[in-house]
């Protein structure tokens, strides 16, 4: 009986040391992924508070930035081109403009500058006749009033055409008023 009572003894014993063997070897796992989580939780919890400053992340940081400006500096390179290209356009529209008014358009600014405030060229009589006041009856004054003989103005230049100019003739002037020089436009 002895011995089987040392051979259970040995068995305890050997199932006890196995057991502890185990124990030990996961509470060894446990303490090193509990090590883990504390080594990798500081790393979360200081990122998130802003504790934490990694050269890594600044590098990172200082490229982005560096990106960026360069992405600026690109489209300032670009709206500085379309600003000087709409420039020329509306350089370009001007001068259309200009070279496209009808001549009897540039006759009648000119003279409506040259005359604008000069009386110098109007007979003295018939200054004389417009300070007289004419008594005349409201039928008498329609009466010697003359019909208009203009049919057509010019939208533009406001030139008259009369009754008897002939439509295509009217249209025709119209029409100069939008005459482009197409080698005068810029492509975009």
């Amino acid at each position: 009986m002895n011995e089987k009572i040392s051979l259970e003894l040995e068995t305890v014993s050997l199932k006890l040391m196995d057991s502890f063997s185990k124990q030990k070897m996961e509470l060894e796992e446990i303490c090193s992924e509990i090590d883990k989580m504390q080594e990798s939780d500081e790393v979360v919890i200081s990122e998130n508070c802003g504790f934490y400053f990694d050269e890594e992340i600044e590098n990172d940081m200082v490229r982005e930035f560096k990106y960026l400006v360069d992405d600026l500096a690109v489209l300032k390179e670009h709206a500085l081109q379309q600003q000087k290209v709409l420039e020329e356009n509306l350089r370009n529209l001007e001068t259309i403009k200009d070279s496209n008014a009808c001549q009897t358009c540039d006759n009648r600014q000119n003279s409506l500058q040259d005359k604008s405030t000069s009386t110098d060229d109007i007979p003295r009589n018939i200054v004389d006749r417009a300070t007289e006041v004419p008594h005349f009856t409201l039928e008498e004054s329609k009466a010697k009033s003359s019909p208009v003989d203009y049919e057509q103005v010019c939208p533009f230049c406001t030139k008259l055409f009369g009754k008897h100019i002939e439509f295509s003739i009217f249209q025709q002037h119209v029409e100069e008023h939008f005459t482009p020089d197409p080698t005068s436009y810029e492509m975009l």
